[in-house]
């Protein structure tokens, strides 16, 4: 009788959110830093023409609109990390155990409109490798990029949690 040795091929870093706090946060700032610290919006310049003058006005004017909805999303972000950080310290997530079914390999690595997908006990899992800077932080390796799914029936142990209706690959053990 063969054992079954399983093989942990994946598993989110509690170290990630950290960085990725960072990532968030340091571009926000660093716009508003340079919207702040450079002449005022409506101050006129006297040596400038008229449209140097309607070009800073413009600009400007963006990027005050920007910036706010810019933070807000980062803020935003940080907070949906801090919630998911907390549930997987709590382990407050998701176990299935079986043989993939359903297995749609993502055909081309550079393709930006497929994702690979498969089926595990009724549990959907998509992932990309062209994912969103959020979506990295969870399991995002296709066949196509040497990834462990490799084909239906394939025994994999997932651990998983729902993050705004997707489930997300926080730990994967494979078959060898």
């Amino acid at each position: 009788m063969g054992t079954k040795i399983m093989s942990l091929v994946y598993e989110v870093s509690y170290l990630d959110y950290g960085i990725y706090r960072v990532f968030f946060l340091i571009p926000s700032f660093i716009i508003l830093y340079f919207f702040l610290t450079k002449e005022n919006l409506f101050v006129y310049t006297e040596n400038a023409s008229g449209f140097e003058h309607i070009h800073k006005v413009v600009i400007r004017t963006m990027g005050l609109i920007f910036i706010p909805f810019f933070i807000y999303g980062n803020i935003e972000m940080i907070k949906t990390l801090d919630a998911v950080k907390k549930r997987l310290i709590e382990k407050k997530y998701e176990v299935v155990e079986g043989n993939i079914q359903k297995f749609i390999p993502k055909t081309f690595c550079s393709d930006h409109d497929s994702k690979e997908s498969f089926v595990l006990k009724g549990v959907l899992f998509r992932y990309d490798n062209l994912a969103s800077l959020e979506d990295r932080l969870y399991f995002h390796q296709p066949r196509c990029k040497k990834g462990p799914i490799k084909e239906n029936g394939q025994k994999v142990k997932i651990f998983y949690i729902d993050v705004e209706g997707k489930n997300r690959i926080i730990k994967m053990w494979v078959k060898l």
